[in-house]
C-alpha cells in the first residue's frame, strides 16, 4: 500500500506536479495571510481578556463561545462545507447554481430564526447554566439575536469559497477580524467581564456586515437570486452535508462542555480557564490549516471522480501541509511557557506545561482532517458520524477517568490518545484508497 503511494507520486510529469504545488502554495499563502491576521487579532483579544477577566472569566467566555458555536452549527455552520462543495460542483451551470443558492438561503432561515426565538425565551435559564449567573441574561439575548446574521454570513463566505474567489474571501476575513479586534478590545478594557461577554456574544455579526458591503457589486449577489423556487433534490443533497457537519459540531462542543464542567465541578473555574487557554492556542494554531483545507481542498475534492482521484488530491495536500504544521508545533512546544506568559499573563503559567501535549494531539487531529474531507465529499454520512461520535466520546471518557491518574494533564493526554488512535485509523483507510483499479488509474487526472 505504501508502494502504491510512491508509485503514484512518480507517475506524473514534474511540470504538472509543480503547477499543482504552485496553485496550492498560492492559495495557502493567501489563506495564510487571512488566517494570520485573524490569528493575530485573536491573540490580542485573548491578551486583553486574560488581563481583564483572569482564568475564571476566561472559562466563562469559553462556555459562551461553545454555546454560540453549537447554535451556529445548528443554524448554518453545518451547511458551510455542503454549500462550498455544491457551489463548486455546479460552477458553469448558472441556473442550477442559483437554484441552489435559493435552497441554501431558505435552509438558513428555517434553522436560524427558531434558535433565536428559543435563546430569547430561555435566556435566564441559559445564563444560569452557562455563565453561572442569571443576571447575564442580556448576554444570551444578544447572542441569540446575532445567530441569523452569522448564519447568513457563513452562507455567503461558503459560496465565495466554492467559487474559489480567494481574494474576496481574504478581504472579508481580514477586514472583519480587524473590526472585531477593535470592538472586543474596547468592550473588554472598559467594561471588564460583562463587556467581554457582550463582545463575544455579538462580534460575529460584524462578519455579516463586511460580507454584505464587499459583495454588493458581485453579479451573483442579488436578492432575487436567493428567492427563486427551491429545488428538492438540491435540498436533499444539502441535508446530507448538514447531518455530517451537524454531528461533528454537536459532538465536539458537547465534549468540550462535558470536560469543562467536570473540571469546574472538581477543580474550580481557575483550572477550567487554564485548560481553555491551551484549547484556545490549539484552535488558533489549527485555524490556518483549516482555512487552507476549506478554501483549496474542498472544491478540488468536489470535482474528483473516484476514490483514487480523491487520494491524489489529499496526498499532495498532505505532503505540502503536514511538514509545515509539524514544524510550527515543535517551535511552539519548545517555547510553550514563555509563549503563554506573553500571549496571556503570568496567571496562566500552568498552561505552558500542558501545551506540548495539546500540540502533539493537534498534529494527529490535523492529519485526520484529510480523510474526513474525503468522507464529506462522498457524503459518507454514517461512516463520518461514527468517527466523530466515537472519537469525542473517547476523549471525554479518557479525560474524566484519567483525571485520577494524570490530574490536570488528563484532558491534554486524552486529546493525544483519542486523536492518535483516530489518525491511525484514517491512515489505514487512506492506504486502501491508494490502491486504484485499472479503470480508476486510467481515469485519474491530476487536479490542477
Amino acid at each position: 500500500m505504501a508502494k502504491a503511494c510512491w508509485r503514484w507520486l512518480t507517475q506524473h510529469d514534474c511540470a504538472s506536479i509543480r503547477l499543482y504545488q504552485m496553485n496550492l502554495a498560492r492559495i495557502s499563502l493567501l489563506s495564510g495571510l487571512s488566517t494570520g491576521v485573524r490569528l493575530l487579532c485573536g491573540l490580542l483579544i485573548n491578551k486583553v481578556v486574560a488581563i481583564t477577566a483572569g482564568p475564571a472569566g476566561f472559562a466563562l467566555i469559553s462556555q459562551l463561545q461553545n454555546a454560540f458555536a453549537l447554535s451556529s452549527t445548528l443554524s448554518a455552520g453545518a451547511m458551510s462545507n455542503g454549500i462550498t462543495i455544491m457551489t463548486a460542483r455546479h460552477e458553469g451551470d448558472e441556473p442550477q447554481q442559483l437554484k441552489f443558492f435559493a435552497t441554501a438561503f431558505l435552509a438558513v432561515m428555517v434553522t436560524s430564526l427558531p434558535l433565536t426565538l428559543l435563546g430569547i425565551i430561555f435566556s435566564y435559564d441559559l445564563a444560569s447554566w452557562l455563565l453561572k449567573d442569571a443576571g447575564y441574561f442580556y448576554v444570551i439575548i444578544a447572542a441569540a439575536m446575532t445567530i441569523p446574521l452569522f448564519a447568513f454570513a457563513s452562507m455567503l463566505t461558503a459560496i465565495v469559497t466554492g467559487k474559489q474567489d480567494v481574494i474576496s474571501l481574504v478581504c472579508i476575513n481580514v477586514i472583519s477580524s480587524l473590526l472585531i479586534l477593535v470592538f472586543t478590545a474596547v468592550m473588554a478594557w472598559f467594561y471588564d467581564l460583562p463587556g467581554a461577554l457582550i463582545a463575544t456574544a455579538t462580534y460575529q455579526g460584524t462578519l455579516f456586515l463586511v460580507a454584505i458591503c464587499w459583495l454588493r457589486s458581485v453579479p451573483w449577489f442579488a436578492f432575487s437570486n436567493f428567492t427563486q423556487s427551491v429545488a428538492k433534490p438540491l435540498a436533499k443533497d444539502l441535508f446530507r452535508y448538514v447531518i455530517m457537519a451537524g454531528v461533528s459540531g454537536i459532538t465536539i462542543n458537547l465534549a468540550q462542555f462535558a470536560v469543562r464542567s467536570h473540571i469546574i465541578n472538581n477543580s474550580g473555574l481557575e483550572h477550567a480557564g487554564i485548560w481553555d487557554t491551551v484549547n484556545r492556542i490549539s484552535i488558533l494554531n489549527g485555524s490556518i490549516i483549516a482555512a487552507v483545507l476549506s478554501v483549496y481542498l474542498v472544491p478540488k475534492l468536489a470535482s474528483s471522480k473516484n476514490d483514487f482521484a480523491l487520494f491524489q488530491t489529499v496526498a499532495h495536500a498532505a505532503k505540502f501541509i503536514m511538514p509545515i504544521f509539524i514544524l510550527i508545533c515543535i517551535i511552539l512546544s519548545t517555547f510553550s511557557e514563555t509563549l503563554v506568559e506573553i500571549l496571556f499573563s503570568k496567571k496562566f503559567t500552568e498552561a505552558g506545561r500542558l501545551l506540548p501535549y495539546q500540540l502533539a494531539g493537534d498534529v494527529m487531529r490535523v492529519f485526520t482532517w484529510f480523510y474526513a474531507h474525503t468522507l464529506i465529499t462522498r457524503q459518507k454520512i454514517l461512516h463520518y458520524g461514527l468517527i466523530e461520535v466515537v472519537s469525542n466520546i473517547g476523549f471525554v471518557v479518557i479525560a474524566i477517568f484519567g483525571a485520577v491518574i494524570w490530574g490536570s494533564f488528563a484532558p491534554v493526554i486524552a486529546h493525544v490518545v483519542a486523536f492518535g488512535l483516530l489518525a491511525l485509523y484514517c491512515f489505514i483507510r487512506l492506504m486502501f484508497m491508494a490502491r486504484p483499479t485499472d479503470d480508476q488509474r486510467r481515469d485519474a487526472v491530476l487536479t490542477k
